[in-house]
């Protein structure tokens, strides 16, 4: 796993550095989770299965079954009917539809569950290869962090559920029309293939989020909305009301979706007098959220709540990270019964038992601000675009021999923030620490005690299993100020040569 410094800072004006927030992401590979089965019975999950490998480039259906063991597989038909006022609407506020986008890929994440496949992680920055995409045996779940990537990526894979799951009925009913029938569909109604008006009786959170702050703020300021829609069983929604232009945008629609992927398949026709929506206030969020006190009926009882994106992450209380363990334990039992899992079997689609998941639950009873941390995952998932561009430069940027377990991601933050936030160093003072960090990790990945391994307060006869530093910032001084370390260091730098500074 890459480790990551953060150190100093200047926003940026550009969707660009989303991608090189990307990159040092990317190389993580702490997730050391097994995939779970989400809520779709299996009679519909298996009976296709999309591959998506590379969304891009080959997005195609490898069929599993027979047709006519498909159709003995499947309910007769899927009925949803979309209501005209939906389709006709000019408020309806639509999704991004990116020309890489393709019908089977927005029918993949909404459909296709299967652990075995892990369409759905592939959302997020993890790399295919990381451990986070792939399964673990229950033998390997022996220490603290196999169980805190398990519960990142359960904690993720029911935000998707909560966030796609009401547009499910809907997608089915559409795979039933021919792709002449489905183009007539789309283009007669102005519908992007992310659109879904989902089921009727959904309920939304419906954010305005920041527009003028940082990509770190944006996100960070993120964690409330989610945690707050989730916990109250409310599809969470991102808008601009007053089509404020994110800083951060350079695509025609000037959102967040410029570079990541929709929050929900789950198109809203914006309400358009007071009457239809209600408004969450600072004061109804700090008893709800700080107290546990419920809201009101009356902001309870309506379809669309409207919230500002506000403070900076809040620790979550208990009943939200006990909704948490409840949903997780709910498709469990789910994915037993759909997989036909004989009760105390042990074959089980998770390669998890109950045991392990108990060690779960207590981790996230423990560390109460951790579901904030998981749902960065969810947040950050790049749209196709971006992670065309990411692969891109992570080719070109990375040697043959990049090992992620011996480096360490150093983003040097130079601007505003030395004048305004913090106190910025010469970037010396950057490697001197990272020498010492390098070691004392070391240590702990030995599990050896970093004090007792101390000598007249310097650490002795102990080889870094660190050689590489992935390099980025905004301020060109300093990426080519490892031009004079070069060969003083027991590092190499590896930069993304298209950075943005």
């Amino acid at each position: 796993m890459v480790m990551a410094f953060s150190l100093g800072g200047k926003r940026n004006q550009t969707w660009r550095m989303l991608l090189i927030i990307g990159i040092l992401v990317l190389f993580a590979r702490s997730f050391k989770a097994s995939i779970e089965v989400l809520e779709t019975p299996k009679k519909i999950v298996s009976a296709f299965r999309i591959d998506s490998t590379s969304a891009v480039e080959n997005s195609s259906i490898e069929m599993l079954r027979t047709s006519e063991e498909i159709d003995s597989a499947m309910p007769t038909k899927f009925t949803f009917e979309n209501s005209v006022g939906w389709l006709k609407s000019r408020g309806r506020h639509s999704n991004a539809n990116e020309t890489l986008m393709t019908f089977e890929y927005v029918q993949n994440l909404i459909l296709n569950n299967d652990p075995n496949y892990g369409n759905v992680l592939k959302q997020t920055l993890c790399p295919e290869e990381s451990t986070f995409m792939n399964w673990q045996s229950r033998e390997e779940a022996k220490n603290l962090d196999f169980i805190k990537s398990l519960a990142a990526r359960l904690i993720f894979l029911v935000l998707h559920e909560h966030q796609y799951g009401p547009a499910r009925k809907e997608a089915l009913a559409r795979r039933e029309k021919t792709e002449e029938e489905r183009l007539d569909f789309f283009r007669e109604n102005k519908l992007g293939l992310f659109d879904y008006e989902c089921d009727p009786d959904t309920k939304y959170l419906v954010v305005e989020y920041r527009t003028q702050g940082g990509f770190g703020q944006t996100v960070n300021t993120g964690h409330n909305p989610i945690q707050l829609g989730y916990s109250l069983g409310r599809v969470v929604i991102y808008k601009q009301f007053y089509r404020k232009a994110n800083r951060l945008a350079d695509c025609p629609r000037r959102d967040m979706q410029c570079m990541l992927l929709p929050m929900s398949p789950c198109v809203l026709d914006l309400p358009k007098q007071q009457s239809d929506y209600s408004v969450i206030t600072n004061e109804d969020f700090d008893k709800y959220y700080k107290k546990n006190i419920s809201l009101s009926e009356e902001l309870l009882s309506q379809r669309v709540l409207l919230y500002a994106q506000g403070s900076y992450g809040l620790t979550p209380p208990a009943h939200v990270t006990e909704r948490y363990i409840e949903d997780i334990s709910r498709l469990f039992v789910r994915s037993k019964r759909d997989f036909g899992v004989i009760d105390g079997g042990t074959d089980h689609p998770w390669n998890l038992d109950e045991e392990l998941l108990e060690q779960v639950y207590a981790f996230l009873r423990k560390e109460k601000g951790f579901v904030n941390t998981a749902s960065l995952l969810y947040q950050m998932r790049p749209n196709l675009k971006a992670q065309r561009e990411i692969d891109r430069l992570m080719k070109k940027a990375l040697p043959e021999d990049f090992d992620s377990d011996k480096s360490i991601g150093l983003a040097i933050r130079d601007g505003d923030k030395c004048r305004r936030e913090s106190e910025c160093m010469p970037f010396e003072n950057y490697i001197e620490m990272l020498g010492e960090f390098s070691i004392k990790r070391t240590l702990a990945r030995k599990n050896t005690n970093v004090t007792g391994a101390q000598t007249n307060g310097t650490i002795a006869n102990v080889t870094s299993l660190y050689d590489t530093i992935v390099l980025t910032s905004e301020c060109k001084h300093m990426l080519d100020a490892r031009f004079n370390f070069t060969h003083k260091v027991p590092f190499r730098f590896v930069v993304n040569e298209e950075d943005v500074a």
